[in-house]
């Protein structure tokens, strides 16, 4: 029984990444400063992620709920037609986590670059 149901949860997660790489490949690349990769690679984080900027297009700039200010940023994409708002928090349950599927380059405020990852909410073993 335990054979069949890591069988039939190793297909399903097959079936979520290829899912995922497809969805990853029909995409552009270099749009507004997205680059992304042609196979998504491993998670970023599997904590909480808190937005702390909304941008116009949708997606956002977060870290982890809790996080230091100083700590990595990531530009959260969402599914088509999601949105983001300030100081919203993205939740991250089970076994889903912030995977990386490209970086993303853009000015701060202070006129300071940054290339940060670029990451999206996925199913991960």
């Amino acid at each position: 029984m335990k054979f069949l149901s890591g069988f039939i949860l190793g297909v399903v997660s097959c079936f979520l990444i290829l899912s995922i790489a497809g969805k990853v490949m029909q995409e552009p690349v270099n749009e507004d400063g997205l680059t992304l990769f042609s196979v998504p690679k491993d998670c970023v984080t599997r904590k909480n992620l808190k937005v702390f900027q909304a941008l116009p297009n949708g997606r956002a700039l977060a870290r982890e709920v809790n996080a230091s200010f100083d700590s990595p940023v990531m530009y959260l994409v969402g599914t088509e037609g999601e949105t983001f708002y300030d100081d919203e928090i993205v939740k991250l349950p089970g076994k889903q986590c912030a995977m990386q599927i490209g970086t993303y380059f853009y000015q701060t405020k202070n006129e300071d670059y940054k290339t940060v990852p670029a990451v999206s909410i996925s199913w991960q073993e």
